[in-house]
């Protein structure tokens, strides 16, 4: 009895948590975008007072051709609107700092001349009209609707002011614009420097920067509530790899079973090597070196067949820890997880990284099936199947329809668990919200507690196996310095396949092999879905995990490796023309 309230209770301190926190992004939002939101508030509260106190006054011709300054109210609303239309016009034109000056200086116009037209109408007006509306003015005259019409015009054109002039503020402060790494310009300075001669001059200064370093990495870690380098949280058995100016985290495990890790190459260092601050040694960086962390050398294949896991949205080189040893074992053959950009230990560049070195977005899809490509080439391996799952099977099958045009790796077979293209990972809505700075204020503390527990508990049909430590293993990689930064990046790029886009994808890889599973009680991809995906794959099977949800690596590894291993090994075992 007491567990039973005990668990009532526990839901409903959830379930207000979860409120609290949607209500305070819905704030964050209509805070962030005030002057849009006080322009659409004016003209709906000014239109319906209008309408409520004169119906008849501002669809009327008759009434708009027997105007009069003195006597109709009809061009208040009619003020308002053209006043909003400009100011937001004004405000779409803000791209940098200084151009909030002229929006600005446009609203204090715009604010200033509706309060001396309305002072001076109030001055003037009376009820002396002419007999087409003296109903109507007698209903008037007799409601609110004529004092609240001067008053809330008069108060939102104020409102305007105050919003143009906190958009102005916030924008001289760079509050407005995305944050940069603070770290990045650091690195830059320290990169100049060590570029020129080291003279004494330089040593020097080169010094003083040393011990500016250190002081504002500790109060940047301090500021950014303890987050840590991905170095000091990788396995023993973790790997990384530099591909397309991405450091990549993964984890490989040869054809018998047990992890490897390669000795390091002349370049190479361990993650013990990097220091505390978890900046790399200077001239490995300098030096342009592939291999920076652990052992992920190109001599790592075993073969040319190998087994590439790509997690989900959320997930990562965990996501495949029971599924890895069984499924080398088993295939005999190199089998391989790794991070995608923005999740786990792997590298979180910021916008201006890339932006400044040209490259493309690396949280962008299309840019991951090339950094595939290359992890692949760099493992030496040349035939691959792909197993994805959720929006990581979206970037198999991507990378699949790309592999049949080109000679640098063959996908011989996709596996995709818990897939449907036509499913938006992150909602329109929770990707406006956290793009606002207390949305993602916010967000920090919630994801690595509540909100990220009862996201968690959906992708699950028994709850009772997502234990404290499972939990851990999502929320680890949510102390990785940029982790939130990278998080706003990922659900920028994270958009639902159109219809088009989709039917041209599928139609590329038709002739391709493919095993589609999925969890019987999957509540995130319904079965329909997973099952109108296996139709328009002529080449596929369909296979469903009773008693299972979202996430079959997690929930039923056994299951899945018995649906995953004779397509895996079918593949393998036929006659390969290379």
């Amino acid at each position: 009895m007491g567990s039973g309230r005990g668990s009532m209770m526990e839901s409903g301190r959830r379930v207000v948590v979860t409120l609290f926190f949607m209500l305070a992004m819905l704030g964050s939002l209509m805070v962030s975008s005030g002057p849009l939101f006080v322009s659409v508030t004016d003209i709906t509260v000014l239109l319906l007072s209008a309408m409520l106190g004169c119906s008849s006054c501002l669809f009327s011709l008759s009434e708009w051709r027997a105007y009069s300054f003195r006597s109709s109210v009809i061009d208040i609303p009619l003020l308002s609107l053209i006043r909003s239309v400009i100011i937001i016009c004004a405000y779409s034109l803000c791209s940098s700092p200084s151009s909030y000056r002229p929006y600005f200086g446009i609203t204090v116009i715009c604010g200033v001349s509706t309060a001396i037209f309305l002072t001076a109408k109030a001055a003037l007006f009376s009820f002396g009209v002419p007999p087409t509306v003296l109903e109507e003015v007698q209903h008037m005259r007799n409601s609110w609707a004529l004092p609240f019409l001067f008053l809330s015009s008069m108060a939102f054109g104020l409102a305007h002011i105050i919003m143009a002039h906190r958009a102005r503020y916030q924008a001289s402060r760079k509050l407005l614009f995305r944050w940069e790494d603070e770290e990045a310009s650091l690195t830059s300075e320290l990169r100049y420097l060590l570029q020129a001669t080291v003279d004494k001059k330089h040593l020097k200064s080169l010094k003083k920067l040393s011990k500016m370093s250190q002081l504002l990495d500790g109060k940047y870690h301090k500021r950014r509530g303890s987050d840590l380098p991905a170095s000091s949280l990788a396995d023993a058995d973790s790997l990384f790899m530099d591909c397309n100016n991405v450091l990549v985290h993964y984890k490989l495990v040869e054809g018998h079973g047990n992890y490897q890790r390669r000795g390091p190459r002349e370049h190479d260092a361990s993650p013990k090597d990097v220091g505390s601050t978890g900046r790399y040694p200077v001239e490995q960086v300098l030096s342009g070196c592939d291999n920076i962390l652990g052992g992920g050398s190109a001599e790592s294949g075993n073969g040319k067949n190998g087994v590439i896991l790509i997690h989900g949205f959320g997930g990562g080189v965990f996501s495949w820890r029971h599924v890895m040893n069984p499924l080398a074992r088993q295939t005999r053959s190199t089998v391989v997880a790794f991070d995608r950009p923005g999740w786990g230990l792997t590298s979180r560049p910021s916008r201006s990284e890339w932006q400044q070195k040209r490259i493309p977005n690396p949280y962008e899809l299309k840019s991951q099936v090339d950094l595939l490509f290359s992890f692949c080439d760099r493992l030496l391996l040349r035939s691959v199947v792909l197993v994805g799952h959720d929006d990581g099977g979206l970037l198999a099958l991507m990378a699949a329809a790309k592999a049949s045009k080109t000679n640098k790796v063959a996908v011989k077979g996709v596996v995709l668990v818990g897939v449907s293209l036509s499913r938006e990972v992150v909602p329109s809505f929770t990707r406006i919200l956290l793009h606002t700075s207390l949305g993602r204020q916010m967000l920090r503390p919630l994801l690595r507690s509540e909100i990220g527990h009862v996201t968690n508990r959906r992708a699950w049909h028994d709850a009772s196996k997502l234990t404290a430590d499972v939990l851990e293993l999502y929320k680890a990689p949510l102390r990785v310095e940029g982790w939130d930064q990278a998080l706003a990046e990922v659900t920028r790029s994270s958009v639902a396949c159109t219809a088009r886009a989709a039917a041209e994808l599928l139609q590329t890889v038709e002739d391709l092999p493919a095993l589609l599973v999925a969890g019987l009680h999957d509540m995130l991809v319904p079965l329909k879905a997973a099952q109108s995906l296996a139709t328009k794959l002529p080449q596929s099977k369909f296979i469903t995990i009773p008693g299972c949800g979202h996430l079959p690596p997690e929930e039923c590894p056994g299951a899945l490796l018995a649906a995953m291993l004779p397509f895996i090994l079918s593949i393998f075992d036929a006659k390969d023309p290379l």
